[in-house]
């Protein structure tokens, strides 16, 4: 038999049975704000020293760590440039290792949500992937306090299941249902909401 340990290690992962930093291996739950307090630790930045260099106010910051607020993309974006890091690595819960194959199981991907938005991040052990690939339940019911954000990369999304309106810079709202996908630049504001109450369920990819 193979020594699996090894073949794991060669593609990338960590070694069989590990844990993966900033997940609760109950849940699943992925602790974006434990991995910033780890990342930010080795950087050897004070959080006013990371305030200062990703443009991220102090006081979110810290309210990150203490999971007291969840960070939107546009400011993970910004706190990772701020580490020097991609966003990839913020949102990995493994160490670095060769790309070669990576497998992530039904429910076994981290999950993170914040008002609008539930997140399963998939090969999340990947750090130096330049995909970040996810599926997105949007839990809004037909209605946004949130406005349409830009961050740098691409982004293309497939819908699984629901109903959605998406915005993307000046565009006209479209409608969209399972089966519909679409391609859109990263750095035009977009957003996705719920065209009714149930929730919407999409697979989603963004390259840095």
């Amino acid at each position: 038999m193979p020594d699996l340990s090894k073949l794991r290690e060669l593609l990338g992962g960590g070694p069989v049975g590990a844990t993966q930093e900033g997940v609760d291996p109950a849940s699943a739950r992925f602790d974006i704000g434990a991995r910033l307090k780890t990342l930010r630790a080795e950087a050897n930045l004070s959080l006013s020293g990371l305030a200062k260099a990703s443009g991220v106010s102090k006081s979110n910051v810290s309210k990150i760590e203490n999971g007291l607020i969840s960070p939107t993309f546009e400011m993970m974006e910004k706190i990772a440039q701020g580490l020097g890091l991609p966003t990839s690595v913020l949102l990995s819960s493994g160490t670095p290792g060769q790309i070669g194959l990576s497998l992530t199981r039904t429910g076994q991907g981290i999950e993170m949500d914040d008002a609008q938005y539930r997140f399963q991040f998939l090969f999340s052990e990947l750090q130096n992937r330049r995909m970040v690939p996810f599926v997105t339940t949007v839990t809004s019911d037909g209605r946004s306090n949130k406005a349409p954000a830009a961050h740098k990369g691409e982004e293309f999304f497939y819908v699984l299941a629901g109903a959605v309106d998406f915005t993307c810079g000046e565009n006209e709202r479209i409608a969209m249902g399972p089966g519909d996908a679409v391609y859109f630049d990263s750095n035009k504001p977009h957003l996705v909401v719920n065209r009714t109450s149930e929730l919407s369920k999409l697979l989603w990819v963004w390259l840095e």
